[in-house]
């Protein structure tokens, strides 16, 4: 056995102390898990560990890629007590999921350790601010319409299906917390004491409780290369683009009559922000 499969071994021991922050892509995901480095220490790696990486894990790469830089990333949760894990997967990792790979046969074990053991978080939006956002994303130059956007049927599901389906399973899974990313904005000194009670610690309550966001992209990946503590790992910011997206009436319909197939629980969860939106 070579030295990097001893201390990828020795990882999995350390999985108990991990935090998987989960969440449907453009939900808040680096929001919560800025913030938890921001208020927690533990949650902190060291920065001589992150030369040109990230001060988290990406565990839906990790999960399928099994090359020799990727066993080293998984070592270096050694270093840090509250290790902070990203993924867009459903809770059951190995099951269909359009954003994601396949779990590698060399993963498996690992991906399943790490749902069964480590603390899951997921954050949640509402759902025309994650098509909004999403659309921003996929299609910066506007090319395609709005509502041929979020109708798309991609699999069994339309985009929208998609969100409903990945919330509603996330909904009933075990031992996770559920961050609504609207209430997380407007009083995040109860949603960091929610946090503290969960993960089992004191919470330092810096202030400004949440992380700035980026003020560059470039001064960020500056900042990246030089391994210095970053507030901030989102880099990619659709603010301006989405404020200038609006959803018809029609398009806010189809969102909630796509939301109740999947779960009626969906648009009572959600209610004042798409009541919000739709006004």
């Amino acid at each position: 056995m070579t030295d990097a499969e001893c201390q990828e071994m020795r990882a999995e021991f350390f999985i108990d102390g991990a935090i998987v922050v989960a969440s449907h892509p453009r939900s808040g995901t680096h929001l919560v898990m800025d913030l938890l480095r921001r208020q927690f220490p533990s949650c902190e790696p060291p920065r001589r560990q992150f030369f040109l990486g990230n001060p988290y894990w990406n565990l839906d790469e990790i999960v399928c890629e099994t090359t020799v830089a990727m066993k080293r990333g998984i070592a270096r949760m050694d270093y840090t007590d509250r290790p902070v894990l990203k993924t867009h997967r459903r809770p059951d990792f190995f099951a269909n999921c359009q954003y994601t790979r396949n779990v590698a046969p060399e993963r498996a074990s690992f991906a399943h350790e790490v749902m069964m053991r480590a603390a899951k978080i997921y954050v949640y939006r509402s759902v025309p601010n994650v098509m909004k956002s999403l659309y921003a994303m996929v299609h910066p130059s506007g090319g395609v319409p709005f509502g041929s956007f979020i109708r798309e049927v991609r699999g069994p599901w339309s985009r929208v299906g998609w969100w409903a389906t990945h919330l509603s399973e996330w909904m009933r899974a075990e031992h996770t917390l559920l961050v609504c990313y609207e209430e997380l904005m407007r009083n995040p000194v109860s949603s960091v004491r929610r946090l503290a009670d969960f993960v089992g610690e004191e919470a330092l309550m810096r202030v400004p409780v949440l992380p700035r966001p980026p003020s560059s992209l470039y001064l960020e990946r500056f900042r990246k290369l030089l391994s210095l503590r970053r507030e901030s790992t989102a880099l990619m910011f659709y603010g301006k683009k989405t404020a200038t997206i609006r959803p018809s009436l029609a398009d806010l319909d189809f969102m909630r009559e796509e939301a109740m197939r999947i779960d009626p629980r969906l648009t009572d969860l959600l209610g004042a922000e798409f009541e919000g939106a739709r006004g």
